[in-house]
């Protein structure tokens, strides 16, 4: 049985290093709200990621496809499958799911899950607010008398 060489992808052979760059400079000037949540010491740029995934699907000197692609809400990598075993802020899994990839992560930090699992499946403002007006309320009852609310 002979075993047919793996192709090679826009990934290992051409991969747009100093224009993806730029796109990595732009995304660290930006508040990373995960980031500034938990902090991890392999916190990636987004647009890193997102590049890394779709360089990976593309044949070699596709660079035009692949930015075509990187501006794209289309799901790229639908019926791929990413997986990340060491997820941390989750920032590749949140790319892959932004491009229909079928996600699987693990960590052994239960916060960098916690975060992931927010990240991908956030709560609807509504619920949000809700515990936001519960919170307050608690807060009141216990601690009101500290603080007492005179409204004119």
């Amino acid at each position: 049985m002979s075993e047919r060489a793996p192709s090679l992808t826009l990934l290992e052979t051409g991969f747009p290093f100093e224009a993806v760059a730029e796109l990595v400079m732009a995304d660290l000037r930006r508040a990373d709200p995960a980031y500034q949540a938990h902090r991890w010491w392999a916190r990636r740029p987004p647009a890193l990621l997102r590049s890394v995934l779709l360089a990976a699907t593309l044949a070699p000197r596709q660079d035009a496809e692949l930015w075509r692609r990187y501006r794209s809400r289309e799901a790229w990598l639908a019926g791929v499958c990413v997986a990340d075993p060491f997820m941390g802020g989750g920032t590749t899994l949140l790319e892959a799911a932004r491009l229909g990839a079928d996600l699987i992560g693990a960590d052994i930090d239960p916060v960098a899950i916690a975060i992931g699992e927010h990240q991908l499946n956030p709560p609807a403002v509504e619920d949000v607010q809700a515990a936001g007006a519960r919170l307050l309320a608690d807060l009141r009852e216990r601690l009101g008398h500290l603080w007492p609310n005179e409204d004119p």
